[in-house]
């Protein structure tokens, strides 16, 4: 039986591969900052702020342009994609930088908004797609009763409504709606 040995020369040549570590979401975050206001040519990346909301269960992000500050989901980042994230990220950089070369009197969402996503090589889009299953929070009902009895329920707005004196009356008996 022979056995065969590998000398050095003989050993595959591997190279080794420059290895940088998994960029982190903070990073993330602070290049898509930088990407939106180099791609609108703003100055003032470096000053924007950013945060987590946990409380944030219907909108991916917010801004805040008189703060600076872009608040994001916490419970939506989890359950977004990688290009969800960026888009929240530069649609929230998009509105201060908006605010900064345009002032208040502009819309929200209006042409200068879009064009300053577009520049970012972005649709503007306002809405997203993310799953929201179990995170919706429900406001709470208030029972009420009229003459008839049928079960009712206000949301807060109108059960404080009816508190402060508003009057309300039912569609089936036309009397006057009560707290129970």
């Amino acid at each position: 039986m022979t056995t065969y040995y590998m000398t050095p020369s003989m050993a595959p040549v591997v190279k080794a591969q420059e290895t940088r570590p998994a960029e982190t979401t903070s990073q993330k975050v602070d290049r898509w900052i930088r990407e939106a206001f180099e791609a609108n040519e703003a100055i003032g990346w470096d000053i924007v702020r950013w945060e987590w909301n946990d409380s944030f269960t219907a909108r991916l992000g917010d801004a805040d342009a008189q703060k600076g500050l872009i608040r994001l989901s916490t419970p939506l980042w989890a359950r977004a994609t990688e290009q969800e994230r960026k888009q929240v990220v530069k649609h929230e950089a998009c509105h201060l930088i908006t605010r900064q070369r345009y002032g208040w009197a502009v819309s929200s969402h209006g042409p200068e908004w879009r064009a300053t996503m577009r520049r970012c090589g972005l649709q503007p889009d306002r809405c997203h797609k993310v799953d929201r299953t179990d995170l919706v929070r429900r406001a709470p009902r208030y029972a009420v009763t009229c003459k008839c009895g049928a079960n009712k329920s206000f949301a807060p707005t109108r059960f404080r409504r009816l508190l402060s004196g508003t009057q309300y009356r039912c569609k089936l008996c036309g009397s006057l709606i009560v707290k129970v």
